[in-house]
């Protein structure tokens, strides 16, 4: 039971580092005011939005 619980709480860990590091790239491309890629665009479309300013 306790080695369950520790795995848990290491996964849990993982996990909220996993979402630190994504929050984290979210937030300084949004500052930067870089557009996030959709999953619609194909890669012609790839670095257009950087130059149409």
């Amino acid at each position: 039971l306790v080695q369950l619980d520790t795995s848990h709480k290491d996964m849990v860990q993982k996990n909220r580092n996993y979402l630190k590091v994504i929050v984290e790239s979210i937030l300084y491309t949004a500052q930067q005011n870089i557009h996030q890629r959709g999953h619609e665009e194909d890669r012609s479309m790839i670095g257009q939005q950087s130059y149409i300013n």
